[in-house]
């Protein structure tokens, strides 16, 4: 072992010649590791005898990072060691760190906002195990670190679900961060679908509520029943490019019609929709209620043609009356010339022997000529 008088001796004597070959900078006889040690040694054992600003200058100049932070007894020298990067960089070192300060302080903060620390920590998970059982030590140091004052570069490159332990069901509690941060929080999955979380989200964080249903679009359609939809998210649901037809069909028929009904704008995207998708279980109030209020002829027609079947015959004019001209006048007993499309043609053959008694193409193929029975009494 190295004598420490001696090493103080020859600090003394010899000034920094003596320190940077103890310390290896000369290394020719001293490996990294016994640096370390000799360095650890000489910060526990001899800090009374250099004083503090001996002690900065030897940690200054000392080029030997040491592994552990909490081998260092004198904590007050943490920090001085965490601004000099003389610490190894771990998520461990800053947890002992924030045992010792019991604050989540701007030393970590500007600690984790440089790119070579916070680098190195995203390749890390931090581990929950670090202090005794049941301790809320590492729980409490991650919901600080969610609402710490980190940049939003560092926040993306350290809140990931690799380096983040757990998942959380419910996040009023840390709240309070901005929405940048809160996006990055649920696209790592670190939030987790549940209805305090659909609450907070919807309430302080609304543009996420899409992105947080998309996280989790296979559970959320699995727990729809468990979700009340305003028209302000149906109507992201619909456009969304994450969630397939199908899916927002299924959706769509957890949501009761007197909600789907409070919107325009939902009428007319869901009769877009369903008209391009096969047939599913809508009632008539709302079948009428698309057939009303689209402003797409095409997406009526095609709607109406899917779903007629489902319409009670004694109903059938009423329905076809909501369509508007040119296809109310098969019930009044007019002859029409429709023009021939996929969605005319289908709807021409459905109601062939129902109101039009028959139909021929005319004008090569471009028309389709129709007679239709007497007028149906309204």
């Amino acid at each position: 072992g190295t004598n420490r008088t001696g090493i103080v001796a020859q600090i003394d004597r010899n000034g920094w010649h003596g320190l940077t070959e103890i310390s290896g900078t000369n290394r020719t006889e001293i490996s990294s590791d016994e640096s370390e040690e000799i360095i650890i040694d000489l910060l526990n054992n001899n800090y009374e005898d250099f004083g503090p600003e001996l002690t900065i200058e030897i940690i200054n100049k000392n080029q030997t990072s040491i592994n552990d932070i909490s081998r260092i007894s004198h904590t007050e020298l943490w920090t001085t060691l965490l601004q000099k990067d003389k610490i190894d960089i771990s998520w461990d070192n800053l947890l002992y760190y924030f045992k010792e300060k019991n604050e989540f302080d701007n030393i970590i903060i500007d600690y984790l906002n440089m790119e070579s620390n916070y680098t190195v920590l995203s390749k890390k998970s931090i581990n929950k195990d670090f202090d005794e059982v049941k301790s809320k030590l590492v729980t409490k140091f991650i919901i600080e670190l969610f609402k710490s004052k980190i940049s939003l570069l560092s926040y993306k490159m350290l809140i990931t679900n690799l380096t983040i332990p757990y998942i959380y069901p419910d996040v009023s509690s840390f709240d309070i961060v901005s929405s940048e941060k809160m996006k990055v929080l649920i696209e790592n999955s670190i939030l987790k679908l549940s209805l305090e979380n659909y609450t907070v989200v919807e309430t302080k964080f609304t543009d996420l509520l899409l992105p947080l249903l998309e996280t989790y679009k296979d559970n959320f359609i699995k727990d729809i029943g468990n979700y009340t939809l305003d028209s302000a998210i149906i109507l992201k649901l619909i456009d969304s490019k994450i969630f397939k037809d199908e899916q927002i069909i299924t959706i769509i028929n957890h949501i009761p019609d007197s909600i789907l009904l409070e919107s325009g704008m939902v009428i007319k995207k869901l009769c877009h929709l369903l008209s391009k998708n096969s047939k599913t279980v809508i009632s008539q109030d709302l079948l009428k209620e698309l057939l009303t209020q689209s402003l797409s002829v095409e997406d009526k027609i095609k709607l109406f043609n899917i779903y007629f079947t489902e319409i009670d015959q004694a109903e059938l004019h009423v329905f076809i009356e909501l369509l508007g001209e040119p296809y109310s006048k098969i019930i009044k007993g007019k002859r029409h010339k429709f023009e021939n499309n996929g969605y005319n043609f289908n709807f021409v053959n459905n109601m062939y022997k129902i109101f039009i008694t028959n139909f021929y193409f005319v004008e090569e193929k471009k028309y389709i000529q129709t007679s239709t029975k007497k007028a149906v009494k309204q």
